[in-house]
This record gives C-alpha cells, sequence and structure tokens, in this order.
C-alpha cells in the first residue's frame, strides 16, 4: 500500500483541487508571525492527491500515550466563506476560530475527535512537527498539545485502523 493512501472513504474527497491563491495567501499571513514558515512539502503533495475526506486509517496515539481519532482533514478549497458544506472545515477558518486558544506556531490541518486540531508546530526549525492540540484544555494565550509526530510523513506511517466494535 502506498504510504499516502490513508484507505480514503468513498466519497468523502474533494472533487475541487485545492485552491493555490488560498495557499498563497495563507502563507503570507502566517509569515507575519512566522516569518520563514513554509508548508510542509510531503503535505501539499498529499493534500493535492487525497484533498479533503475521511479516512479508515485515522487512529494515532501521542508521545504521552493518549489514543485519537481523526474525523477529517481541513481543506483548501476556494471561496469557502460561501460553502455551507465544507466551508467551515477550510484550513483558514479553523485556523482563525482557535487563533485566541492556539501558539501562532500551530497551524491545524486535521480535525480530531473532541474538538482537537492536528497541528503543524512551526517553533521547532527547520521542518515542523505535528502535535495534537487540545481544545478542552488551551485556555487564552496557554495552549495545550501533545508530541504525536517528528513529520507529516511520520505521522501518515504511524495512523492505523481500530474497528469500532471494540
Amino acid at each position: 500500500m502506498d504510504q499516502n493512501d490513508l484507505q480514503y472513504d468513498e466519497g468523502s474527497l474533494l472533487d475541487e483541487a485545492p485552491d493555490d491563491y488560498s495557499l498563497f495567501q495563507f502563507r503570507e499571513q502566517m509569515r507575519i508571525d512566522v516569518a520563514d514558515f513554509e508548508y510542509d512539502v510531503s503535505y501539499l503533495n498529499h493534500i493535492r492527491r487525497f484533498h479533503g475526506g475521511t479516512t479508515r486509517l485515522r487512529w494515532f496515539r501521542s508521545d504521552s500515550g493518549h489514543e485519537y481519532a481523526i474525523e477529517y482533514f481541513l481543506n483548501w478549497i476556494s471561496n469557502a466563506e460561501a460553502r455551507d458544506d465544507v466551508g467551515w472545515n477550510h484550513v483558514s477558518v479553523v485556523s482563525g476560530l482557535i487563533l485566541e486558544r492556539r501558539a501562532d506556531e500551530h497551524v491545524p490541518f486535521a480535525s480530531v475527535f473532541g474538538g482537537n486540531y492536528l497541528c503543524f508546530d512551526y517553533s521547532k526549525k527547520p521542518r515542523p512537527s505535528i502535535v495534537v492540540w487540545l481544545n478542552e484544555f488551551s485556555q487564552g494565550e496557554s495552549p495545550v498539545t501533545e508530541f504525536v509526530a517528528n513529520t507529516f510523513d511520520d505521522l501518515l506511517r504511524v495512523l492505523y485502523y481500530r474497528d469500532s466494535k471494540t
């Protein structure tokens, strides 16, 4: 199996390709707080092939041993504000919604069960690591995260399937 094929649920991927202009605008906005911000190349390659969607290989463990499930990957559609069906799942929309409770260096890219988000952590250089941002415990300017993986590729390698009946 291709490591980037996470066995996406049929019909869950967006027909629309990621919007390059949205990617550019968000990158420029991020550079205000993180001067040398660049997207993880593996992530860009993944979303260009598998945009949005839900996957069977969704479970992972943080370094603290907690188990989490990805609900869906956030999207980069154009005109997100006008799309009630998937507009709220746009990276820049979610990033703005949790802005006051996440660090500037944390960029969400996937929704995790319970209102949490998988984020790139750009506080580590040169390549961002992956953390899970914990909605329930993040207050004001004190975000709470748990380390998940060193890179996006490492995250894809540790995702697994768990039967919902167990």
